[in-house]
């Protein structure tokens, strides 16, 4: 019967599975690109006021190197949901530019960690520099060119150089030339992403909700692996259970009763019939006893006819003559 409860309760567990597998599947991918797009957009310290001998400001900068910004852009743009993630966010940047026209520092890098770059590269990498100088260009509260870079290389060892700072303030386009600059990146980058989604992703993410109810034959969840642990148990007992029966099968002796057909007559109806002049069993038996205790059959048989001529001598065994002694009365005389 505990055999029968596990394939039971397994029945259960799989068809539950199957039923909301594609469900379940969606939920799982829109979790799986949430967790990443939090780790993406991460902000580890204050740019502007911050400890550095801080152990949780220290913390959050392990935690930054750790999550390089294009590992995790990879990974949402491999699925439609981390599409929709990165959609979502973008259009939620392009809102701010055009109800305000402008980005603060953390939308500033915000959109930098979205195309899968880091802020701390922005006298490095040419599109991290551009995006700077842009913002700093509609940003109508700026401050100085070279305090900008000097926040974003907060908690490195790098410091910005003069030099460049310089060139860049140089070349710094209008306000409104700055605003159209991250406006336009910022409109391509929605655009690509949706190319994307329409043209790969939304088909893939149908075959993967159509192979979920598949998928969830097996449960490798950890009640499954207890579950199939619990039903190898009851099999191995039970086998070792008949492997003990059997072996005490093997020991006892077999008895087979007596066929009652077996059995000779018993002068039962529909027995055998006695043949004619054959004694009776008990006649037989009777003659046999006298015979036994009488002395005359240690003696020759006499014929009761006068014999012709001289008689015969006979030969006796000797093995089968046995002495013959009186028999004795109860008074102690020998009978004659």
């Amino acid at each position: 019967w505990r055999l029968d409860r596990c394939a039971r309760a397994e029945t259960a567990r799989l068809a539950t599975r199957t039923r909301n597998a594609a469900d379940q599947a969606d939920r799982k991918a829109l979790d799986h690109a949430e967790e990443i797009g939090q780790r993406l957009i991460f902000e580890p310290v204050d740019r502007i006021y911050w400890d550095v001998r801080d152990p949780i400001n220290l913390e959050n900068i392990a935690r930054r190197d750790r999550d390089h910004p294009a590992m995790l852009v990879r990974a949402l743009t491999s699925s439609a949901q981390g599409v929709d993630w990165l959609l979502a966010q973008w259009e939620e940047l392009l809102n701010l530019l055009r109800e305000f026209g402008f980005w603060n520092v953390l939308d500033k890098y915000k959109a930098i960690r979205l195309l899968g770059l880091r802020p701390e590269d922005a006298q490095g990498h040419p599109m991290v520099s551009a995006i700077f100088v842009a913002c700093h260009a509609a940003d109508p509260d700026r401050w100085d060119l070279y305090e900008t870079f000097d926040q974003a290389l907060k908690g490195t060892a790098a410091r910005p150089d003069s030099r460049r700072v310089k060139l860049l303030k140089a070349s710094q386009p209008t306000p409104e030339a700055g605003l159209a600059v991250i406006l336009d990146l910022t409109e391509r980058e929605v655009a690509r992403l949706r190319a994307l989604k329409s043209d790969v992703l939304d088909d893939r993410a149908a075959l993967n909700r159509a192979d979920a109810a598949d998928r969830a034959l097996f449960d490798d969840s950890e009640a499954a692996v207890l579950l199939r642990r619990y039903e190898t148990a009851c099999e191995r007992e039970l086998r070792r259970s008949i492997a003990d029966v059997n072996k005490f099968a093997r020991q006892v002796p077999e008895t087979t009763p007596n066929d009652p057909a077996d059995d000779p007559p018993q002068n039962e109806p529909g027995g055998s019939e006695q043949e004619p002049g054959d004694p009776s069993p008990e006649t037989a038996r009777s003659e046999h006893e006298t015979a036994q205790s009488s002395p005359s059959c240690l003696l020759p048989p006499v014929s009761s006819s006068p014999p012709e001529g001289p008689a015969p001598i006979m030969a006796v065994d000797p093995g089968t003559v046995r002495e013959w002694r009186p028999r004795r009365s109860p008074t102690g005389r020998k009978n004659a």
